[in-house]
């Protein structure tokens, strides 16, 4: 059966071999049929380096390899001998092949071999090509869908031909819910049917790229999205424009950093202000104070005269004491870190504001809990917090939850919760919602969070209540 089926392949059938059975295998199957051979080694050298496919196992040293052809296309070489070599080029790729065995070929026996070689050669090379065509895109499929930039691909009618990981990610469609779709609906509603598409696919065909656009794009929830393109042309034969693709970047995250950077440097600013006008304010206050209860003291006065008296020095009291706040936001604070138990101060800070408020302060998570940091700070920021919530809402929750590396700190209230448009001002200096206050404690707790390496975090909806989280290094170099 394998000499029938050897000697019945004709070469023009080569290309549907590839499909059927492996050619080396077909060609080794010819070869002895035609010709005994004790090795026949197959060798296909790639810019990455061999690959080798042998019927035996002798170590071909480059040495020993003929020269590679310098035309595409089958060339056979020298015959040695005991050993016969011949070479093959396609592609920029060079494949060979060295035929041994203990006696030296005959003429006709060379001719034979050399004839299954040039018969076979375009077969095998075709084998490795796809071979190396399947590793590649693999490849590149792995270097598109996980790339962290959107990449989406588009025809030259402008629909959605590829829509990667990234992109699913940044805009909230799944890859089967735009592929086929018109690239427009990416975009704002009132810029859609208005061309934008058919302007970058121009842009692109005329230079082949378009570099860095900012642009406003749509997600699937109808958010806007502040997005970075870059689009790049892929032609066909004879130059024509068949697709292109976007690599889209997330301007968000920049923006948001950029928004950071900014609000730091004017929380340093308000600070360096507040601590030269708090100094300022501080004395003649202070003396003014004096001033009015060695006034009411002497005078003994009565009726209306004493409650204007009580309420000036009440007022001069919360002016002083926002003063001493300021002063405390103004503070550069510098963490002394000790080992102390998490636990012990946060049961420590409930005992006291629950005395102090007569209300339900429940404690969840781990005791004891060691953490090296500073105490008092994470003292100032916990009665900060805790008291807000008692507050808010008449009681609060303290859970405590640690990895070896992060201990997370967080306090809920069943309060009204916070309005959404008000969130985002939460942690800026003298934005409050209370009637008295300051808006200098959560200010105040970023900043000493801050100091610690670790964040803080406010989630809220109105009806829902709200939750400051802490997350603190356990251990504070």
């Amino acid at each position: 059966m394998q000499r029938v089926e050897a000697t019945s392949t004709a070469a023009d059938d080569w290309p549907s071999l590839l499909s059927a059975t492996d050619p080396l295998h077909l060609l080794r199957t010819r070869l002895a049929f035609d010709v005994g051979f004790e090795e026949l080694a197959f060798l296909h050298r790639t810019p990455e380096g061999w690959r080798r496919d042998d019927a035996g196992s002798r170590p071909i040293e480059e040495k020993d390899l003929p020269p590679a052809p310098a035309a595409q296309g089958f060339e056979a070489q020298e015959r040695l001998g005991s050993t016969l070599r011949a070479a093959f080029r396609a592609g920029g790729h060079v494949w060979w092949w060295i035929v041994r065995r203990g006696d030296p070929f005959s003429d006709a026996e060379s001719a034979a071999i050399l004839g299954r070689l040039r018969e076979w050669a375009p077969a095998m090379a075709l084998r490795d090509l796809a071979q190396d065509l399947d590793a590649a895109r693999g490849q590149l499929d792995l270097i598109l869908r996980h790339s962290a930039d959107a990449i989406i691909l588009v025809d030259a009618g402008n629909r959605i031909r590829f829509f990667n990981g990234a992109a699913t990610e940044i805009f909230g469609y799944a890859a089967e819910e735009v592929i086929g779709l018109h690239y427009d609906i990416l975009l704002p509603p009132d810029a859609r049917g208005k061309g934008e598409a058919d302007r970058i696919r121009q842009a692109v065909e005329q230079s082949g790229t378009v570099n860095d656009l900012e642009c406003l794009r749509w997600s699937k929830d109808g958010k806007p999205l502040a997005l970075k393109v870059t689009g790049a042309a892929v032609r066909g034969p004879g130059g024509t424009l068949v697709s292109r693709f976007s690599f889209i970047r997330d301007l968000r995250p920049i923006k948001k950093l950029r928004e950071e950077l900014v609000r730091a440097q004017s929380l340093a600013m308000v600070g360096e202000l507040a601590a030269s006008v708090a100094h300022e304010i501080r004395n003649p206050l202070a003396s003014m104070l004096a001033g009015l209860e060695t006034l009411r003291s002497e005078l003994h006065p009565s009726g209306a005269s004493d409650e204007m008296f009580r309420k000036l020095l009440e007022q001069i009291r919360r002016l002083d004491d926002t003063v001493e706040r300021l002063l405390v936001f103004a503070k550069p604070w510098e963490v002394s870190p000790r080992d102390y138990d998490l636990d012990a101060v946060i049961r420590g800070v409930a005992g006291m504001l629950g005395r102090e408020s007569k209300s339900e302060i429940r404690l969840r998570g781990p005791a004891p809990c060691p953490v090296f940091g500073d105490p008092q700070l994470v003292e100032h920021v916990l009665v900060n917090l805790i008291r807000n919530a008692v507050e808010a809402g008449g009681a609060a929750e303290v859970e405590v939850s640690a990895t070896e590396a992060n201990v997370e700190i967080a306090v809920r209230d069943p309060g009204p919760g916070i309005a959404p448009e008000h969130q985002a001002k939460l942690f800026r200096p003298f934005f409050t919602t209370k009637a008295n206050g300051t808006g200098l404690g959560l200010a105040t707790c970023q900043k000493i969070v801050q100091a610690h390496k670790g964040s803080i975090r406010i989630s809220s909806a109105p009806g829902r209540g709200t939750e400051a989280t802490v997350r603190l290094p356990r251990a504070v170099r």
